[in-house]
């Protein structure tokens, strides 16, 4: 009973140090424990391989042992090691979101660095537009004043993004 209680406290006291450390925060406290309790196991494991003992009972060492192996089982399991991505064969027209290293996210959980900015989808940059050259708007080719306003030219959705023309749809044209 005892040494059932011991796991539980200093799982649950590594688990939680763990989380916050990977993290930012706790993982709840049923987490908490159950990753403190799995990284003592995985701890033991490392220090024995390392040549050391591993978890012996309610002390210092049993709790560096346990928070060791939390943070290896966490860190594993948010770099998704051995989780594939799904494949889909439909393209989204929204673009992904930057990936990060697994260091660039322990910094972001530490809060010293702060995650891009999600990349935002500007159409198809060859896609043929109507630039009005008065409104500083272009028009897509299904638009009704495509090709019509006076004072305008043909260009691509590129050329007109970069010169600063903004869609008059307020949508970029596919």
């Amino acid at each position: 009973m005892w040494a059932i209680l011991v796991w539980i406290i200093i799982g649950g006291l590594a688990g939680w140090l763990a989380s916050v450390l990977v993290r930012g925060s706790g993982s709840g406290i049923l987490m908490d424990i159950i990753v403190g309790i799995v990284g003592a196991f995985i701890g033991g494991l490392i220090v024995q391989l390392l040549g050391g003992t591993g978890f012996t009972g309610f002390n210092l060492w049993s709790f560096i042992v346990a928070f060791i192996g939390a943070v290896v089982l966490l860190l594993i399991v948010l770099s998704g090691w051995g989780m594939r991505p799904n494949e889909s064969p439909v393209q989204s027209k929204s673009p992904a979101q930057p990936s990060l290293t697994l260091f660039e996210r322990l910094l972001v959980s530490l809060g010293l660095a702060e995650t891009p900015p999600a990349p935002v989808y500007l159409g198809n940059p060859n896609a043929p537009v109507w630039v009005d050259l008065h409104t500083a708007l272009y028009y897509c080719a299904d638009s009704d004043l495509y090709g019509k306003t006076p004072g305008g030219k043909f260009t691509t959705q590129r050329d007109a993004q970069m010169d600063q023309f903004e869609p008059a749809a307020r949508k970029n044209c596919d």
